[in-house]
């Protein structure tokens, strides 16, 4: 695991991998949901509580794109800004 507090809790717990970064990006992700710190790799299988997925959810990224109605129109897209795939539920 490569979270840097490990704590035990009835909360549920999943292991997640979390897509690799484009250059410049850092290679790991900092998240402290209720004051627990986690530090993420992307590109590997790590165990985290529900409460982190909530964390990566909630942090999106505005993406300009083409409007498809109006292809001179620019408009914001939300994107998640740490995508992630559940491997499993433990």
């Amino acid at each position: 695991m490569n979270a840097v507090v490990k704590t035990k809790s009835a909360e549920p717990r999943f292991i997640i991998n979390v897509q690799l970064a484009n250059d410049g990006e850092p290679k790991k992700i900092f998240v402290s949901p209720n004051g627990r710190d986690f530090l993420i790799e992307r590109g590997k299988d790590v165990e985290v509580p529900a409460s982190v997925l909530g964390v990566l959810d909630d942090a999106v990224l505005g993406v300009p794109e083409r409007d498809p109605n109006d292809e001179n129109r620019v408009v914001m897209v939300d994107r998640k800004r740490f995508p992630y795939t559940i491997v499993r539920a433990l």
